[in-house]
């Protein structure tokens, strides 16, 4: 069974003020420590440098889009109305889109070209089938020099070490069963490589930061053009 991700971002926010919590950066119930953001931007910042334009995807309320900034204009596209309006409530000097990512040829149109795109522990929400749609699409709104990162994508070899003791192992299948992986889909990276090859781009795996708690069962991917 596959959670309606949609449907659960949409209402996510909830009554919550703590940005991080509408977005379910969280750590043992508590927003995650700035110092982790941290790592998270300047592991971005590393591997794309500044560009020109950039585009965050599943931006969400705009808290990892403000910190990455990573170039003199900024859009950020999520499909939930509620968090997008937060965004732009709270991050004014940044442009925010409502809609779906498979709506990216009538959103995008008309913008000028990314040459950097990221994409911060989302890409669990969509399925191989689905990056086979809207990949393509995307790459037509990027330049030639473009830099895509997925940050945190869940290592399907490393789902161990993620539901690690019995317990957690019996909750996680429960949950499978009954209303979704609460994570999303677990990633294979040979199928991620072949989806991404056959757009024509470049591809490399990297460790996350080791201080991230998520480290031990994610890892990020690096494309550019071939």
């Amino acid at each position: 069974m596959q959670r309606d991700w949609e449907l659960y971002w949409s209402t996510a926010a909830g009554g919550e003020k703590d940005l991080r919590c509408q977005v379910g950066r969280t750590l043992a119930g508590e927003p995650t420590p700035e110092e982790e953001l941290g790592l998270l931007v300047e592991q971005a910042r590393s591997l794309l440098g500044v560009g020109r334009h950039h585009l965050d995807l599943c931006s969400g309320n705009g808290l990892m889009t403000d910190k990455l900034h990573l170039a003199d204009r900024v859009v950020g596209l999520d499909y939930s109305h509620a968090l997008v309006e937060i965004a732009k409530e709270n991050f004014q000097k940044l442009e925010f889109i409502v809609g779906s990512i498979f709506d990216l040829g009538d959103l995008l149109i008309g913008l000028e070209p990314f040459d950097r795109i990221t994409m911060l522990e989302s890409l669990q929400y969509f399925t191989p089938e689905d990056l086979q749609i809207w990949l393509p699409v995307l790459l037509g709104y990027c330049t030639e020099d473009v830099k895509i990162l997925f940050q945190g994508v869940p290592d399907y070899e490393l789902y161990g070490e993620f539901a690690n003791t019995p317990e957690r192992r019996c909750n996680m299948e429960e949950k499978r069963l009954t209303e979704g992986d609460p994570v999303g889909y677990w990633w294979k990276r040979d199928i991620l490589k072949e989806i991404v090859v056959s757009c024509g781009l470049l591809v490399s795996f990297r460790h996350p930061n080791p201080r991230l708690n998520t480290s031990h069962y994610r890892f990020d991917v690096l494309m550019e053009r071939n």
